[in-house]
C-alpha cells in the first residue's frame, strides 16, 4: 500500500470523481496538508527538536513538492515542446476536488519551507535542494487552480518570505515568469481582483534588489505597473 505522497495514489484518483469518498487518513491529502503546519508549531514550541527533526522532515517536504498529477505533468511537457508554459489546470483532470486538496497540501509544504528559510534553520539540509526550490515554487504557482485564491494568497506570502532572505538570488532566473500575471496571479477573477496588490508588491520588492534586469524586463515591469494604475 502506497503512502499519501505516492504518485500512483494520486494518479489513481485522477480519473474518477471521488469527491464524495472519505479516504483513509494515510491516503488523505487533507491530512497530509496538516503535517507541515504541525511541524511549524512543534519547531516553534520545542526549539530543541529543530536540529534533529528538520533534517529528516525537509527531504519529505521536497518529495511532496516534486509530485505532479500525471496529466498535469504531461500538459507541462507538451507546452514546453511548443515553447510555452502552463498557467492553469489541464481539462484532462476531472476530479478537481481531490486535485485541489493535493495542491493545498503542497502550498502548506511551501509555507513550511518559507518558515525554515526565514529562521535559517537546517541550512546544510536545504543546500542540496537550493537550485530545485525555485522551480518547485514557480510550478506550484502555475498549477494552483483559479478557485483556490486563498491557497494562492498563502503561497504568495510564502514566496515573499523566501524572497526576503539571502536566498532570493536563487529566483533571479525566474524573473520573466514572475513578471507574467498568469503565473503569479493566476487566471481566476477573484485572484485577479484581490491578489494583484500583494503579487505586484512582491515582484516590486524582488526586482528592486536585482541589478541584472535586461531592458526588456525593465520595460515589462514598467508596463505591468502602468496597466495596474
Amino acid at each position: 500500500m502506497g503512502s499519501p505522497m505516492s504518485p500512483q495514489n494520486f494518479h489513481h484518483h485522477d480519473d474518477t470523481d471521488s469527491s464524495k469518498t472519505l479516504n483513509k487518513a494515510m491516503k488523505s491529502f487533507k491530512i497530509l496538508a496538516e503535517c507541515p503546519i504541525t511541524m511549524v508549531s512543534l519547531c516553534s514550541t520545542y526549539k530543541e527538536i529543530v536540529n534533529t527533526s528538520l533534517p529528516k522532515f525537509i527531504p519529505k517536504v521536497i518529495e511532496l513538492l516534486r509530485l505532479q498529477a500525471l496529466k498535469q505533468q504531461r500538459a507541462h511537457e507538451l507546452a514546453k515542446t511548443q515553447g510555452k508554459y502552463m498557467t492553469n489546470v489541464t481539462p484532462e483532470i476531472k476530479n478537481r476536488s481531490t486535485y485541489d486538496d493535493f495542491i493545498i497540501g503542497q502550498v502548506k509544504a511551501a509555507s513550511f519551507l518559507a518558515f525554515v528559510f526565514i529562521r535559517k534553520s537546517a541550512h546544510e539540509t536545504l543546500e542540496p535542494f537550493h537550485n530545485e526550490i525555485p522551480d518547485l515554487i514557480i510550478r506550484l504557482l502555475q498549477d494552483c487552480p483559479y478557485e483556490l485564491s486563498s491557497a494562492r494568497r498563502e503561497l504568495l506570502h510564502a514566496t515573499r518570505h523566501i524572497l526576503s532572505t539571502d536566498y532570493k538570488t536563487l529566483f533571479f532566473s525566474k524573473i520573466d515568469m514572475l513578471l507574467d500575471d498568469r503565473v503569479i496571479i493566476g487566471e481566476g477573477f477573484t485572484a485577479h481582483e484581490t491578489l494583484r496588490p500583494l503579487a505586484y508588491s512582491i515582484v516590486a520588492d524582488f526586482i528592486h534588489v536585482n541589478s541584472n534586469l535586461t531592458s526588456v524586463q525593465i520595460w515589462k515591469s514598467v508596463t505591468i505597473y502602468y496597466n495596474c494604475s
